[in-house]
């Protein structure tokens, strides 16, 4: 199953849906997953109709940030939703040959909000005991060589995520093509660029989908890349 995961930054934006179109003809993923759409309700599944999905779950936005859309194509997968909140959709994935869970997630740029969603993951953790795949923007970086630019790390907020990563025994499942998936877009002396749109998973997944590989796909209409999750068995 392959699933493309892309924080978009507008769904309003004119570009969107003809971006996702390309997408899914170059890549066919089954399911899709798109943060910060920054609208939900009607006005969501108006544009989404236009998209080649059948499956659809979508998270309101706060204000004009945010939003999380999980849609698939139900010919070639099918899900359980189990949770939902402004910063995660939780769903089982149930008609592959082997049952898992797939957290989609958007990491607050605040960091008290964002332990909020590490601490919502523990409830997943505990409650199933599945493979398990978490995929999303998580922003944040694990270590200095997934900054450049800007600022120096911050020693306590990436402790906090790597604790995070260690207690629920997630691996990252690494990518191919350039290591950074946002950017601020500015000039040279005030460049900032970040690894902070990943996949993760955890060892029984990782078991079942042994061949699963990411690619950081090329920016396009977005400060992020798109990033693809290869994960045939």
């Amino acid at each position: 199953m392959n699933i493309l995961i892309w924080n978009c930054k507008g769904t309003m934006k004119p570009s969107f849906c003809s971006t996702i179109r390309d997408l899914t003809n170059f890549h066919s993923p089954g399911i899709v997953v798109i943060t910060e759409t920054r609208i939900g309700g009607s006005r969501a599944g108006e544009i989404i109709r236009f998209l080649p999905f059948d499956g659809i779950h979508t998270t309101d936005p706060i204000g004009y940030t945010r939003g999380i859309w999980l849609i698939w194509q139900k010919k070639m997968v099918d899900m359980d939703v189990l949770t939902t909140t402004k910063k995660e959709i939780q769903v089982k994935v149930i008609n592959t040959p082997t049952s898992w869970l797939l957290s989609s997630i958007y990491g607050s740029p605040r960091f008290e909000e964002r332990q909020v969603l590490w601490d919502n993951l523990c409830y997943v953790f505990v409650l199933h005991n599945l493979p398990w795949a978490i995929v999303g923007d998580f922003n944040d970086v694990l270590n200095g060589l997934e900054k450049l630019g800007g600022n120096p790390i911050n020693l306590h907020r990436t402790m906090a995520y790597r604790n995070c990563k260690n207690f629920y025994n997630m691996i990252d499942l690494g990518f191919f093509e350039p290591i950074f998936t946002w950017t601020n877009r500015r000039e040279i002396t005030a460049l900032i660029q970040q690894r902070i749109d990943r996949c993760w998973a955890n060892p029984s997944w990782n078991l079942a989908f042994s061949k699963a590989n990411v690619t950081h796909l090329p920016r396009i209409s977005s400060d992020h890349c798109s990033i693809f999750l290869m994960s045939s068995r």
